[in-house]
């Protein structure tokens, strides 16, 4: 199996138990439909970073399960976990895989389908600029992340 360090097995010879990750919170409130985004982008990249593809569909598996089949799934790929809450694992030959807690839960800020309505209406009131580029002297530039224009002096 390995040296002693890399065996998932503790001391007493008891698997680590994974656990559900500790409530965490994203830095702006996001969707369901934007947070399903972020992790089919993460899931879609992850194996391009290193690891096996095996391990990392395991882990996706075990991300998107319950915490007994979870258990179950992570124990029969051979996954050494670290953390209990799945954010760092290794595999059998040593290499690490780190999950990103958006992958294995819910933001505490999750936007729900029926608060959408409430922050839809909150932004409401604010002025938006519009697609036309502001004529000046000045470079004009689109933040496309925000939808607004930033002007910058040459």
């Amino acid at each position: 199996m390995g040296c002693a360090g890399s065996s998932q097995s503790k001391a007493d010879g008891t698997v680590k138990k994974i656990r559900k990750p500790k409530p965490w919170k994203h830095p702006q409130p996001i969707t369901k439909s934007q947070l399903m985004q972020l992790r089919d982008e993460f899931w879609d990249t992850a194996p391009h970073y290193g690891g096996r593809k095996e391990i990392w569909d395991a882990l996706r598996a075990a991300a998107e399960a319950d915490l007994s089949l979870a258990q179950a799934i992570v124990d029969s790929a051979g996954v050494i976990v670290q953390s209990a809450d799945l954010t760092i694992c290794y595999d059998e030959r040593g290499a690490k895989y780190e999950l990103p807690k958006y992958v294995l839960s819910e933001p505490t800020n999750l936007i729900r389908e029926g608060n959408l309505n409430m922050y839809s209406s909150m932004f409401k009131n604010q002025k938006r600029f519009s697609d036309d580029v502001i004529e000046d002297d000045s470079v004009s530039r689109r933040v496309r992340s925000l939808g607004l224009y930033e002007t910058v002096a040459d």
